[in-house]
């Protein structure tokens, strides 16, 4: 899809949307709008071949929400040095 974006198709990238179930949209538009770094990330290996074959959208939730609270390790971390 990305690589229609930076063609200039936006045919192909409708296209390409259209295939998302609901979950791979949301995933889609979460990382879009709210990771730019990681789609900079992302598209600057858009050109190498191979590495695309076992990526799945349906991945994408593994980026965007990782399971892991930040500020309640940060907090923790700063009670500890407090003691």
């Amino acid at each position: 899809m990305r690589l229609c974006y930076y063609d200039n198709d936006p045919f192909g990238v409708q296209r390409w949307r259209g295939r998302f179930t609901d979950s791979q949209a949301y995933f889609l538009e979460h990382l879009l709008s709210k990771r730019p770094i990681l789609i900079a990330a992302l598209d600057s290996i858009l050109h190498i071949q191979g590495v695309w074959r076992e990526f799945y959208i349906g991945s994408l939730n593994a980026f965007l929400f990782p399971r892991i609270d930040e500020v309640s390790f940060y907090e923790s971390f700063q009670i500890l040095n407090l003691i």
